[in-house]
């Protein structure tokens, strides 16, 4: 008999697949997944031995007018996703280096007693569509039931070349994917222009047909950063809990009830188990009371961890959001998974300076010392962000050139619009107690004007400015970093302190707060010699700004990932706060051909 699998769609249902005569090949994922890894099944297990025969067709002209046809059509009528436009190039550049001749098949004899076989290069690659889902993609858009279907039919050139034409397609798009993403960084965020050197797919797939190993291929094009690696295994971990959705059956709180820690909740002995499976409750740590349904010790600890996990106040209270949390289902937390892991996708492989990397959703800069993301090579601070409601923080990215100490605060127009001005003209005062000056021009020499009425129109009529003096107070506290773009969105010091403690921190007007700004300073003025801490430390506190020219200036990403896998074993989740996960889902479902 066949086997059926299922795609879980981006809204939670599933689509059942229709079984297949190669059932074996369908089954290597759940072969794969029952050790509870990631491990990936070789194709080399595969039971079928290639014949010791020519494994492409020499010379058949039928054969290579009908692949040459299909090609120049542009439409596969086979394939899930016919329309071939974002690979025609590859394909052309496969076919024309072996005369347009199948690649994916084994010839035996020849002439009219000429037969033809699937290669055991094609074996290894429908196995490894099958288990593309350990990878973060859907097979099905690989069409992974309908190769093996193809396989049977190699009896006349068309069905040879549909069936040769449909691996490569396939073939070329798991590896274009896994490599650099189905979408281009841009298309999810028109600022994210990330530069990446052309990436050529045809050598990789005539690697695969000619010298097999297509498992090692297909890992050679995946990222090569630490993260990636350890949300893959991640994602295989809540693949396995999926089978077990009973560990999600809590009981429901009362309207407006919130458990406090010491208190009675019936779930106590469900919730144990719920963070035993997701990791936050190694078994060694149950407390002696095992059966309490009091919420504390062992359970309450383990709850915190998975509070902190999901980005959520650590305060080991069950409220709506924590039995939100508590109660999500695995297959949404696999979802996560695979938005993350395609993001990952969109960054380069190699960089001309060690880069700095925001996650909106974390909160969190992480700054590389060189060139792996390997934690014990990072700089990671806590960051504020910009509010979700109308000031997003902007997901772009730009190069860090400059460092400037002791800066003024140049206050955004839009700010001195609704903010400043308003408070200025009820009590004028007000500026000089904020150490606000008004000046006319851009430089940090412009003209002073007196802080009055007349000086506030010239604010508004955009011929003067607001900025607050260095110092104590200063909205930008000791330092500002400077990645010029289009937003005017920089790093900065803040006298604020007290939101740095909290989870959630989108409170800015879109500007990145930091929570160690002396260490950035320190990592990125290392090669120079004069930048001590202690000489950072006192040029924070001049009463005039002074610039410094960092000499290797730093790439700036600013990104958003909900899910993020640390080298402790550990997974954390983050509220989408932007919505930012709903649209790239929905751009993901559109599926081939993506824009491009």
């Amino acid at each position: 008999g066949g086997v059926a699998q299922h795609r879980v769609t981006g809204d939670g249902s599933t689509m059942k697949l229709v079984s297949s005569p190669f059932a074996f090949l369908l089954c290597l994922s759940s072969a794969a997944l029952t050790a509870g890894t990631a491990q990936v099944v070789p194709a080399s297990a595969v039971p079928m031995k290639p014949p010791a025969t020519s494994e492409l067709a020499s010379g058949n002209k039928a054969d290579s007018t009908a692949i040459r046809a299909l090609v120049a059509s542009g439409t596969h009528p086979s394939m899930r996703f016919g329309q071939l436009a974002d690979i025609a190039a590859d394909l052309r550049r496969l076919y024309d280096s072996a005369a347009w001749q199948p690649r994916w098949i084994t010839v035996t004899n020849a002439g009219d007693n000429a037969t033809y076989k699937p290669s055991q290069s094609a074996v290894e690659l429908v196995a490894q569509v099958n288990l593309s889902s350990l990878r973060g993609l859907y097979p099905d858009d690989y069409d992974v039931n309908k190769l093996p279907a193809l396989m049977l039919l190699l009896n006349t050139p068309t069905e040879r070349a549909e069936y040769d034409v449909a691996l490569s397609a396939n073939a070329i798009r798991l590896t274009r994917a896994l490599h650099e993403g189905r979408l281009k960084p841009s298309e999810a965020h028109a600022e994210l222009r990330i530069p990446r050197p052309k990436f050529d797919a045809a050598p990789v797939v005539r690697l695969m047909i000619d010298s097999g190993k297509v498992e090692q291929r297909l890992d050679a094009a995946e990222p090569p950063f630490v993260h990636y690696q350890l949300l893959k295994k991640s994602l295989a971990k809540y693949r396995l809990l999926r089978g077990d959705s009973a560990l999600l059956a809590l009981p429901a709180l009362k309207p407006k009830e919130i458990v406090h820690p010491g208190e009675a909740y019936s779930g106590v002995s469900q919730l144990r188990k719920l963070l035993t499976a997701v990791g936050d409750l190694p078994i060694e740590k149950y407390g002696p009371n095992a059966d309490s349904t009091a919420l504390l010790g062992d359970v309450l600890e383990g709850l915190t961890r998975f509070q902190k996990r999901m980005g959520l106040e650590s305060d080991g209270n069950i409220g709506p959001m924590t039995m939100s949390a508590l109660r999500r289902p695995f297959d949404a937390r696999e979802r996560t998974i695979e938005l993350s892991l395609e993001r990952w996708r969109w960054l380069p492989r190699e960089y001309g300076a060690p880069p700095i990397l925001v996650n909106l959703p974390a909160f969190r800069l992480y700054a590389f010392k060189g060139n792996s993301d390997d934690e014990k090579d990072l700089l990671t601070m806590d960051v504020v962000i910009g509010g979700s409601f109308d000031k997003k923080t902007p997901i772009f990215s730009d190069t860090l050139r400059t460092v400037v100490f002791s800066p003024y605060w140049d206050v955004p127009i839009s700010i001195s619009r609704k903010e400043i001005i308003p408070k200025a003209r009820k009590d004028i005062g007000y500026l000089d107690r904020n150490r606000y000056e008004i000046v006319r021009g851009d430089a940090d020499a412009s003209p002073l004007l007196p802080n009055d009425a007349a000086s506030l129109e010239l604010v508004l009529k955009g011929v003067a400015r607001i900025r607050q003096q260095p110092g104590a107070g200063n909205s930008l506290g000791g330092v500002k970093f400077l990645f010029p773009n289009s937003y005017n969105i920089y790093f900065h010091d803040t006298p604020s302190r007290g939101t740095f403690s909290k989870a959630r921190r989108d409170v800015s007007h879109g500007c990145i707060r930091l929570s160690q700004p002396a260490a950035l300073a320190q990592l990125l003025l290392a090669d120079q010699p004069d930048w001590t801490p202690a000489a950072i430390d006192s040029s924070m506190k001049l009463d005039k700004p002074h610039r410094v020219a960092v000499k290797q200036p730093r790439p700036v990403f600013i990104l958003y990932s909900t899910a993020m896998a640390t080298q402790d074993g550990q997974t954390y989740f983050y509220p989408d706060i932007y919505g930012y996960d709903s649209e790239l889902r929905a751009k993901l479902q559109k599926s081939y051909p993506y824009v491009h």
